[in-house]
């Protein structure tokens, strides 16, 4: 049951995240990167690597690399960090080149809600990024729909500037607000 504290929390959720969608929407989603972990499994994670050299008349090289680990400590604590790395090259001219990586802390503030604190750098050297840097945190509402569904809305602040290889683009330092809704099943 829902009490008119958390009526009005949604409330003001919902007007900042509607109110929020002229913004650019982001490069990487995050949340649905997001891996479950569960009250037995307290720590998840990947690597993927790859390397390919392929020689017809041209000689194409590529490489790739990602990687995810999840850390949930003390069912209040939990620690997000995910990186990637592409590249592909072709007699001396590289068609992809791209890499970013991102770490997220959550806490478990008193019910229902989270504190999140996130920071990500990333380069992109096909869409001319030299450098996108961000920092910002931010509150999530956590809401439960049985044992294993959960429903959240979140919005946060976060700082980002942003390089480019173009020399007519100078560097830019935004003030951006990030909104979330994510259901898990």
């Amino acid at each position: 049951m829902l009490t008119v504290m958390h009526k009005r929390i949604i409330l003001l959720f919902n007007l900042l995240f509607f109110s929020s969608f002229y913004l650019k929407s982001q490069i990487v989603n995050i949340e649905d990167k997001r891996i479950r972990l569960g009250d037995s499994i307290t720590f998840k994670g990947f690597v993927d690597l790859g390397f390919n050299v392929f020689k017809n008349d041209k000689t194409l090289m590529t490489a790739r690399a990602a990687g995810q680990l999840e850390k949930l400590a003390y069912k209040k604590h939990f620690f997000l960090l995910i990186g990637g790395y592409n590249f592909a090259k072709a007699e001396g001219q590289s068609f992809l080149n791209d890499g970013f990586v991102h770490l997220r802390y959550n806490v478990s503030l008193k019910e229902p809600l989270v504190f999140e604190a996130f920071t990500q750098g990333q380069y992109n050297e096909r869409t001319n990024i030299l450098f996108r840097g961000l920092v910002g945190s931010g509150l999530r509402l956590k809401l439960k729909a049985g044992d294993k569904n959960r429903f959240y809305v979140g919005l946060a602040y976060m700082f980002e500037q942003n390089q480019y290889n173009r020399d007519l683009v100078p560097t830019q330092n935004n003030h951006r607000m990030s909104s979330v809704t994510s259901i898990k099943s």
